[in-house]
């Protein structure tokens, strides 16, 4: 499906976070976005290299499919046909260096959900960079405000509204499957002449980033949803449509900040 960008492009003063405190009663998820029967999501569409490459910037349109009938990561391609796509994300950057993002997250209908932005990554000698990101609704509403630290291994999203008020944290552990091959590749690689080393690289390069993600209610734990690799959300445990936009847009974040991070040889 292709999204006129056009249609869905925001002004500065509408991208600006709205004061308004009302509810968003009007601004129906279901309607927008039918989540409710949604188990899982994923950003399963890779990046072209040669846009990967380009040290001025990206801009993209990147479906988000409901994965619940998935059956393995590595399939999807197979059966990329049987998938339902939940929304369409649209992800500009004009300098990956500096890492600004500006995104819009779009219906199947081609209606606008909500949108971010921020004018540059943030880092340990960065100066004026966004702590707190807000994700904004077509009323100009802010929904939640996303605060990813310092290091980017963590991202977290409030939901403004509601009582007992919900946050979800996504973070990556630091033993991952590539740390499991990396060590697979020193400790085979005299041993098998090489030839272990080899298979524990390739290994390495395939294996996936996994992430965990927990809910917070009040600033207090109380769940630990299942963990997946980076580019599937699991809804396990999650009900609420509301709840599952906020992940869908913690997910869209993380996804915009990686397509933005600066070009690499690798």
């Amino acid at each position: 499906m292709t999204i006129n960008v056009e249609n869905v492009t925001t002004t500065e003063e509408e991208m600006l976070p709205s004061t308004d405190t009302t509810t968003h009663e009007e601004f129906s998820l279901v309607a927008k976005l039918d989540l409710r029967n949604c188990q899982k999501i994923a950003f399963v569409e890779e990046v072209d290299s040669q846009v990967r490459g380009d040290a001025r910037g990206i801009e993209g349109t990147y479906n988000i499919f409901d994965a619940s009938t998935l059956s393995s990561l590595k399939k999807w391609k197979k059966e990329k046909a049987n998938l339902a796509v939940v929304a369409t994300l649209h992800i500009k950057c004009e300098n990956r260096w500096k890492g600004d993002i500006k995104a819009t997250v779009v219906s199947p209908s081609e209606e606008l959900v909500a949108t971010f932005e921020r004018n540059k990554r943030r880092a340990l000698f960065t100066k004026d960079a966004e702590t707190e990101i807000p994700i904004l609704l077509p009323d100009k509403t802010t929904f939640a405000i996303l605060k990813p630290d310092m290091s980017g291994k963590q991202t977290e999203i409030f939901i403004c509204e509601g009582n007992p008020k919900v946050s979800y944290k996504m973070w990556f552990p630091a033993w991952q499957p590539q740390t499991k091959w990396c060590l697979f590749t020193f400790l085979c690689f005299l041993p098998t002449f090489g030839l272990g080393g080899c298979i524990g690289f390739y290994c390495m390069v395939k294996a996936g980033v996994q992430h965990k993600i927990d809910k917070y209610e009040d600033g207090e734990k109380i769940k630990e949803l299942a963990g997946s690799d980076e580019r599937i959300v699991d809804f396990e445990g999650v009900s609420s449509s509301e709840d599952k936009f906020a992940l869908l847009a913690l997910s869209a974040f993380r996804h915009a900040d990686s397509l933005s991070d600066p070009p690499s040889s690798n």
